[in-house]
């Protein structure tokens, strides 16, 4: 009698296995595709809404991060030490234009602290460094909160003989502080929440390659100002018009 009822019930318990399989194995797989903010001295990273870099390739960036690495290519540099990039885009001051947040992977910009993260804002003139920092680990956190009518920034500070903390860096009515690892440890039990950037599993191998300027293609001049760059890029850099992938 009990392997009769065994025998009708398998194909249910066969079917409902394999249901709650997928259903306990696809969150898995969303949170493996994120890299979170870990748990660190009792700080909990609550309602943070995480962002993945953005995937299209973006001239204008390429060329501000050349400005920033004049000396990034050279005749002799081989293919394994080009550079490669990661970006996102979101209004830091207020003003409903996008400010970009890059972070440049490779051998000549890492450690093993980190990475090189630049912002850029926006100007006639094309996209204006703000800051750079080195030794960066991500995700980057902006807080919904203001210093000198910019947004706070935590940043993940850990590496050789130093303890994981997390680190605010504020405005401070001209740029932020500069190395994240100097500036104040938020304190135990804080609690977090913002927007994190730059939230993929990021690789060297992995992101956006970073063209020389040979590369790119040429802007064309503005009609109303030949000085300045009629760029269809800027199309969709409004908070208004924001797109994510």
């Amino acid at each position: 009698m009990v392997a009769q009822l065994l025998a009708q019930r398998w194909p249910y318990r066969f079917f409902a296995g394999i249901a709650t399989i997928a259903a306990l194995s696809w969150p898995i797989t969303a949170i493996a595709a994120v890299k979170t903010l870990p748990v660190i001295n009792g700080i909990r990273p609550g309602r943070v809404n995480y962002l993945q870099s953005e995937t299209q390739p973006r001239p204008k960036i390429e060329r501000a991060i050349l400005a920033v690495l004049p000396d990034a290519y050279t005749e002799e540099l081989s293919p394994r030490d080009r550079l490669r990039y990661y970006y996102n885009r979101i209004d830091l001051n207020g003003d409903r234009r996008l400010e970009t947040i890059v972070y440049v992977v490779g051998r000549s910009t890492c450690s093993r602290e980190g990475c090189l993260a630049l912002i850029f804002t926006q100007s006639p003139q094309g996209l204006l460094l703000v800051n750079q920092f080195t030794a960066v680990q991500t995700p980057i956190l902006v807080l919904d909160r203001k210093t000198a009518g910019w947004q706070d920034l935590v940043f993940l500070v850990s590496g050789d003989a130093v303890t994981p903390r997390y680190s605010l860096v504020q405005f401070n009515g001209q740029t932020y502080a500069d190395s994240p690892a100097r500036q104040p440890t938020i304190p135990p039990n804080t609690h977090l929440r913002g927007t994190a950037v730059l939230a993929d599993p990021l690789r060297l191998t992995n992101g956006l390659p970073l063209r020389t300027l040979a590369e790119l293609p040429v802007p064309a001049p503005r009609p109303d100002n030949p000085n300045l760059e009629n760029d269809p890029e800027d199309d969709g850099d409004t908070a208004l018009g924001v797109r994510q992938p």
